[in-house]
Formats: C-alpha cells, sequence, structure tokens
C-alpha cells in the first residue's frame, strides 16, 4: 500500500485536530496531533523536525519553509487551529528550554529525530486504521487526494513543493495501481508526451 484512502485520512485528520485543539490536551499530545497534522498537509519527515518558528505566520495561516529536496522555499495553507495550537506549543518549551528557534522540539528541547516521528505514525495509523504505515503514506495520500479532487497536476505540483511537473506526473504514476483511461490521457496530455504506464486488457496477445 502506497497510500491511504481519503477517508482514512479524513479519519487520521479528525482524530489529531480534536486533539490539537483542545486547550485542556496535554501539550506533548497536542504536539504529537500538529505533527501527524503536519505530514497529512504533505511535508516531508525531515522537513517536519526542521520547522523553525519563523516558518510559521500566524496572520495568515501558512508555513513557509525550506524544502528537503532541492533546498527551494515552500509555502502551504494550515487550519487557524494549527496555526494556534503550534504557537501554544512553541510557547510552552520556550519556557522551559529558554529562546529557541524549532517550532516542535523533544521533551528535552532538541531537534526531533525521525525516527521519532515514524514511531508515532505507526502507533497512530495502528491504533485507529488498523494498517502499518509510514510518515511519507501522508505525502503520497495528499497527492492522490489532491489529483482526485482537482485532476490537475499542476496543482499537485505546488502542494508538494516539486520543481517541475514531469517529476510530479511521474510521482502520480507510481501512485495510480490501475489508471482509468481518463487519467492517461490527462497524464500524457499534460506530461508532453511522457510515457505512462497502461495496463493491456485481460487476455490481449503480446505482439
Amino acid at each position: 500500500m502506497n497510500a491511504l484512502s481519503q477517508a482514512q485520512v479524513i479519519r487520521v485528520l479528525n482524530h489529531v485536530e480534536a486533539i490539537w485543539s483542545n486547550p485542556i490536551r496535554v501539550m506533548q499530545h497536542r504536539r504529537d496531533a500538529l505533527i501527524i497534522g503536519a505530514l497529512i498537509h504533505g511535508l516531508r519527515t525531515i522537513e517536519v523536525t526542521r520547522l523553525k518558528r519563523q516558518d510559521l505566520d500566524a496572520d495568515s495561516n501558512t508555513l513557509r519553509f525550506q524544502t528537503a529536496k532541492g533546498g527551494a522555499m515552500h509555502t502551504i495553507n494550515v487550519a487557524a487551529t494549527w496555526t494556534a495550537a503550534a504557537t501554544d506549543c512553541w510557547k510552552e518549551y520556550q519556557l522551559k528550554h529558554g529562546d529557541r528557534r524549532l517550532l516542535f522540539t523533544s521533551r528535552n528541547g532538541k531537534q526531533l529525530d525521525t525516527t521519532a516521528v515514524w514511531v508515532l505514525t505507526t502507533r497512530i495509523c495502528r491504533q485507529l486504521l488498523n494498517v502499518n504505515a509510514s510518515p511519507h503514506m501522508f505525502r503520497h495520500s495528499a497527492a492522490m487526494i489532491c489529483y482526485q479532487q482537482c485532476k490537475d497536476p499542476a496543482v499537485v505540483m505546488d502542494l508538494l513543493g516539486h520543481k517541475n511537473l514531469r517529476h510530479t506526473i511521474r510521482y502520480l504514476a507510481t501512485l495510480i495501481p490501475v489508471p482509468s483511461k481518463s487519467t492517461i490521457d490527462i497524464l500524457r496530455a499534460t506530461g508532453h508526451g511522457l510515457h505512462v504506464y497502461e495496463p493491456e486488457p485481460p487476455g490481449a496477445r503480446r505482439a
């Protein structure tokens, strides 16, 4: 399984949003929920661990961060509740560990380890969905859901922070298990002739 279904993602999102939006919850639990929320938005694991306080714009509810591949700056929209909770989380850890640049840290104020994010993701997905999922599967899911809704690879490219459309089309082609004819036509049309695998009909003979 390369990606979670839209229903599965929504279930996880509803669960973690209920946690990060609740000021009574333990801050560590709210931080964990915020991390899952960032992954659902399509961020890579390493990008989540490197997020800085200055990357978060509370006025516009956006995250502007440096991508892990290529180092380009990329901006995404986030929910107002996510922004408020992330700010609360940062303030609490700031009081414990002094001024710091990172948006999320471990309990002792150090940069989060990617392994910790992996463990967190696995635990949440087993608990809610009874499946084994890696953090990157949320990125795959974000790409698939976005494409299913808009049918425009350029929009997916912008969401993922890719530099060129060809890379996004190859990315989507690996995630679509059995592409429909309309999907294949769209990918080819926007891919400037890029080959997309089209499964043969049952019983077809090879030349």
